[in-house]
């Protein structure tokens, strides 16, 4: 099968290496750092995304988004969300028609758009949303893995299901493209809040705590964004959750871990240079919508409020204390 990547950041490349496991698919990256492809060209290798790591045969790097696209049964469109939109711009001319794209992409944008709406705007191809409980080095593993495919195109889901057949990753499926693009945001935010308490509190019995109030508030939030329930259960919720706020491999987690200890403005700001905080980016667009939808939602409030330096610790301990009743 052929396989086009647009992007080669680090999930990007795992997902890649993923994908060349099963025999006889041929994965092309796209990347418009010319000096990256030069280098892997000499090298094989992407030592700026993965240092000394080999990259299986059957992945290609090139700056040609033509090459990428061109004759192609899936393509992988996974441009963090402030270049999302002019990755859409920059295929949509080019890509045909009849080729899922499936958006490995999370967050919201200016407009309050999920990737998927904004695909939606430019692009007539089948669109599906990857989502679930996969860090980037577990991706690039050769061990049991799952995550949810949403969209409403059988034969595309078919096609995509295929492409990691016999990579031991199970695909859950799903209609739901509003909640699944929906969770994918709030888990990065909620993430943020587990590591605060990791320095403030400690224990992993505050966390079971924390994590059920957010459950709570994530079912709120799902049932006034007109999201399906079952989404609720699936890997790209359930699953996502519970990976992202008890991991410090999730970058969300360590920036919270970071407030919790009250780093110094420096030490954040580097941590925030050197990583993209998903979470982060994404509160800023994320509370005008939940405005909208009149939700509550006092936890992701505490977080929005703590990241802007507009509250402190102790406030979302004592909001936290009062959320389940």
């Amino acid at each position: 099968m052929k396989i086009g990547i647009v992007g080669t950041g680090l999930f990007s490349v795992s997902v890649a290496i993923r994908l060349a496991e099963v025999q006889g698919n041929l994965i092309e990256l796209w990347s418009e750092n010319k000096d990256l492809v030069k280098d892997f060209k000499k090298t094989k290798k992407l030592n700026t995304i993965f240092k000394g790591k080999d990259i299986p045969i059957g992945i290609t790097v090139s700056n040609s988004i033509e090459d990428v696209l061109k004759e192609k049964d899936i393509v992988f469109l996974m441009s963090s969300i402030p270049y999302f939109s002019s990755s859409v711009d920059l295929i949509k001319d080019l890509i045909s028609k009849e080729i899922p794209v499936v958006i490995g992409t999370k967050g919201v944008d200016k407009m309050g758009l999920f990737p998927y709406q904004i695909a939606k705007k430019s692009l007539k191809n089948p669109l599906l949303i990857m989502s679930g409980p996969t860090f980037a080095q577990d991706m690039c593993s050769h061990k049991l893995l799952g995550f949810t495919l949403a969209g409403t195109h059988k034969k595309s889901k078919v096609l995509v299901k295929k492409a990691f057949l016999d990579s031991e990753v199970v695909i859950e499926e799903s209609v739901d493209l509003l909640g699944t693009s929906l969770v994918g945001v709030l888990k990065n935010v909620y993430a943020i809040g587990s590591g605060l308490l990791k320095e403030t509190m400690g224990l992993e019995s505050t966390k079971a705590f924390y994590i059920t109030a957010v459950y709570h508030e994530i079912y709120d939030l799902l049932y006034r964004f007109y999201g399906k329930e079952e989404t609720l259960f699936s890997l790209s919720c359930l699953g996502d959750l519970i990976l992202s706020c008890n991991s410090e491999e999730s970058r969300n987690f360590s920036y919270g871990a970071l407030l919790g200890k009250k780093s110094t403005k420096k030490e954040i700001n580097e941590f925030k240079k050197k990583n993209t905080i998903e979470g982060v980016e994404s509160l800023e667009y994320l509370i005008p919508l939940i405005n909208k939808k009149r939700a509550k939602a006092p936890l992701l409030r505490s977080i929005y409020e703590i990241v802007n330096q507009n509250q402190q610790v102790e406030d979302f301990i004592t909001i936290l204390k009062n959320s389940i009743h």
